[in-house]
């Protein structure tokens, strides 16, 4: 001993302590780090409900309170006026704690394992069952872990897990696999069910009680979607990613691998395929009956830059070059190409049958940020060849005399991939973003070619 100060302890609750350090005494190792312990008692430490008096018990090794002693059933009038601790009473090789209440004229002892249990579950807090049909007969099914990384038994108190919430009779919990008492360095596992009656968003909150001082009390939030699977088919993406936006754009295109079933165009416009740069994005096309993926596509300019966000628009294309086959059009708005303007933008045209690329498509006004491909939309025949045609919208793009971004759209031949035309509002204002929104039309004059519909939502009218 160097007489140096190791500690300077206090009450957990300052507030309501009066006389911390009534008593003290030192003890043995309890917590296997080979070093001391040692208690202190507060006799006049006001605790609510459970009377007078609190005894702290502090690892000697870093100072902390490792367990806490209340009045036991009756009110306590000087619980730990004194300390000490007894020889092993109970078979354990272990010692027993001796707490005195000189007021209520009682001492109480305390049997080890001194130290408490201490309370691990997995998951913490959230419990996502995903998506489950209504009709399906096997029940979505999840674990939760109790361990007990503590020194005495962990105990679920009454062995009872509570399920509340307006959709709790959707879930269950497997009663024979609940644990009760867990031993220290035990883990324990059990089973809940997502049983869903009737389609929707179902959630409910598990509780449960145990003796971990620290943690008494456990609530986990249980969540999942009830969908009937003959109606309602979700999709997910084959390359999962947290940020990936699979889903930002989708559109419907007719069979493509003969089954007779359509199929869907998804884009995932921040994905990150392969080596690619980050958010370089990718399209997938899946059979809609089956839920199988046809074709995944990515930009064929993918290595040069990040953020392509290749998919932030896709569109079905009536056949375009003869084979029978819709084709799969995508725009890349943020794309640049070697020797291009920044983000001047980029679409591209794929067989819907095979999978190759078509065309590509670029601005022919390439202009720094003009979002070239921010929309595509395939069209009917616009030029009388008996093709389908594409429009494409670079919504920053204004023609040298018009109000900045004021938005341009082309039309291109979707057999050749020639420009047919280009499309700018007879109402141009700064930011209008005319081509925001764009869609061919079936003949509206009677000429018997299609018609093309475009939106600018940041037009002021006069």
């Amino acid at each position: 001993s160097t007489a140096e100060l190791l500690y300077t302890v206090v009450s957990d609750n300052p507030r309501l302590s009066r006389s911390f350090g009534t008593s003290v005494l030192g003890l043995p190792d309890l917590d296997g780090d080979g070093l001391g312990e040692f208690a202190v008692g507060d006799s006049a430490e006001i605790g609510g409900v459970s009377g007078s008096g609190r005894v702290y018990l502090f690892s000697g090794k870093t100072g902390k309170r490792i367990q806490s002693y209340f009045p036991y059933k009756d009110r306590g009038e000087q619980f730990g006026n004194s300390l000490a601790f007894l020889p092993d009473s109970n078979g354990d090789a272990s010692i027993e704690l001796l707490i005195g209440d000189q007021r209520q004229n009682r001492v109480y002892a305390y049997f080890s394992p001194l130290l408490p249990p201490r309370a691990i579950v997995q998951p913490r807090s959230r419990i996502d069952f995903g998506t489950a049909s209504v009709t399906q007969e096997v029940p979505f099914q999840r674990e939760v872990q109790i361990g007990n990384q503590g020194f005495s038994d962990l105990v679920v108190v009454e062995n009872e897990f509570r399920l509340s919430g307006e959709d709790r009779n959707e879930f269950t919990i497997l009663p024979a696999t609940a644990p009760a008492t867990i031993p220290p360095g035990a883990t324990h596992s059990f089973e809940i069910l997502f049983t869903p009656k009737s389609s929707g968003f179902k959630q409910a909150i598990l509780t449960f009680h145990t003796n971990d001082p620290d943690n008494p009390i456990f609530e986990i939030e249980m969540s999942g979607w009830a969908l009937d699977l003959a109606r309602v088919r979700p999709f997910s993406s084959p390359n999962p990613e947290e940020y990936g936006h699979f889903g930002k754009a989708v559109d419907g295109i007719p069979d493509l691998n003969g089954n007779g079933s359509g199929e869907a165009i998804i884009g995932a416009w921040l994905e990150d395929p392969g080596l690619a740069p980050a958010n370089a994005g990718r399209v997938y096309v899946v059979d809609a009956s089956t839920g199988e993926t046809i074709h995944t596509f990515s930009s064929p300019n993918e290595g040069v830059y990040f953020n392509n966000v290749f998919g932030h628009a896709v569109s079905s294309v009536p056949d375009t070059n003869g084979d029978g086959s819709w084709d799969i059009l995508v725009g890349a708005y943020y794309e640049t190409q070697v020797f291009a303007a920044t983000s001047s933008g980029a679409a591209y045209l794929f067989d819907g049958a095979s999978g190759e690329l078509l065309h590509s498509f670029y601005s022919p006004n390439r202009q720094f940020h003009g979002w070239f491909g921010w929309t595509v939309s395939g069209c009917d025949d616009l030029n009388g060849d008996g093709r389908g045609d594409v429009l494409v919208g670079a919504i920053q793009e204004p023609r040298s005399e018009e109000p900045i971004l004021a938005g341009t759209v082309y039309v291109f031949d979707g057999a050749t991939g020639d420009l047919l035309h280009e499309l700018f509002s007879p109402n141009a204002r700064a930011n209008g973003r005319f081509g925001l929104a764009l869609s061919g039309v079936p003949d509206t004059d009677g000429d018997g070619l299609a018609d093309v519909v475009v939106g600018a939502p940041g037009e002021e009218t006069i």
